[in-house]
């Protein structure tokens, strides 16, 4: 999944009542929607980053380990 749907993912923006009821939970004064989007979009950048680098990291251990 990610914000956009783009390469075959289920797009998060398709789903508008959780949107609007996640910006409306997060709305704070000076925030607009289109905050709203960017700060979700690098949460899922950052979220993602975090798992490949984990996976990655566990191929490297085992592949030290294999030798």
């Amino acid at each position: 999944m990610n914000y956009a749907g783009s390469i075959d993912k289920v797009a998060l923006e398709k789903y508008e009542s959780l949107n609007k009821a996640l910006y409306e939970a997060t709305k704070r004064e000076g925030h607009n929607f289109i905050d709203y989007r960017r700060e979700v979009r690098d949460a899922f950048h950052k979220a993602k980053n975090r798992c490949y680098k984990a996976s990655a990291k566990e191929k490297k251990i085992k592949n030290v380990d294999s030798i």
